[in-house]
């Protein structure tokens, strides 16, 4: 029997994503969608966890095609449906607040509504996906001083999301304690006390931070930044470096290629993947080459292997 809704494209959009700046990509869709594209259905989230479950129902009812609109959190829900398997088409299409894994793709920060119509320019490839404890990422994943930025980001909701990230950066700088990490890569065990290790599919992490700068989304590794823990003032100069990309090399920082990776801390710690916090003492982490096809954009500049 044929698969009627295969040829479909299903936009699964996160109305609260970047402060509710999602909310006008949803006008528009209900507006001109079929000028756009004679296949295109709306699926709205309402709370978190929504789009993993919409997607689970849409992929077991036929789709093949989806669009996420959001931000990275967004595009972190929608992969644990995909990444289970091998013949979904993902375009991510950003409007959240730091939208660091869109750039991957040869799409910028913030999009306006109308420029919707150049996913359908777009040509699918193979990139990679990473797994930690059986949970998918498509960007990157962190412990140490991001991910409890990023912990800290969450649970605060007085401040406004523009504000709260810079607030906990600079509190973290002084006020973030180390605790004492056993890695494990390709055979190589160490045992240090880090400010933070970065494992990246993409680039960026927190908003324009490119910790791991010469990452690229198809070549089958991870490239890893890790970090040993240092003073105020040299946590500073270190992360004033990452922002203009001139951190590798520095003393107190490696840089590295991995496929498979091990944490153990001593203590619950948290770790992020594309942002969302997830709490544990140990983080099996590998690469899952080319497993999803990505929307790439087919004039800008992109993070893949050969320039297409």
């Amino acid at each position: 029997m044929k698969n009627k809704n295969a040829s479909r494209w299903a936009f699964v959009i996160n109305p609260a994503a970047g402060g509710g700046k999602s909310a006008k990509y949803i006008r528009y869709l209900r507006d001109f969608k079929h000028t756009l594209h004679p296949e295109i259905d709306l699926f709205i989230t309402k709370r978190s966890g929504d789009a993993t479950k919409i997607c689970d129902r849409l992929v077991s009812g036929g789709y093949r095609k989806f669009v996420a609109v959001g931000g990275d959190g967004t595009f972190n829900e929608v992969i644990q449906s995909l990444a289970k398997r091998n013949d979904c088409v993902l375009g991510v299409f950003p409007s959240g607040t730091g939208n660091d894994y869109a750039p991957g793709a040869g799409f910028p920060d913030h999009y306006e509504p109308w420029e919707l119509a150049d996913l359908f320019r777009c040509k699918a490839e193979p990139v990679d996906v990473g797994v930690c404890n059986g949970r998918y990422f498509l960007n990157n994943f962190g412990v140490g001083f991001d991910a409890k930025v990023a912990h800290d980001f969450q649970a605060a909701k007085r401040i406004p999301a523009s504000l709260r990230y810079w607030v906990y950066v600079f509190r973290n700088i002084f006020c973030f304690s180390p605790s004492l990490l056993s890695l494990t890569h390709d055979g190589k065990k160490e045992t240090m006390k880090t400010m933070l290790v970065s494992v990246g599919i993409g680039r960026r992490c927190g908003g324009g931070f490119q910790l791991t700068p010469k990452a690229l989304l198809d070549d089958g590794v991870f490239d890893v930044c890790a970090v040993t823990d240092c003073a105020p003032f040299t946590r500073i100069t270190h992360l004033l470096a990452v922002r203009s990309k001139k951190h590798i090399g520095r003393k107190g920082i490696e840089y590295f290629t991995a496929k498979k990776l091990t944490f153990e801390f001593e203590s619950l710690m948290p770790a992020h993947l594309d942002g969302e916090i997830v709490l544990g003492k140990f983080f099996d982490v590998s690469v899952l080459p080319g497993r999803i096809k990505l929307l790439i954009h087919p004039e800008r500049e992109n993070f893949l292997r050969t320039k297409r």
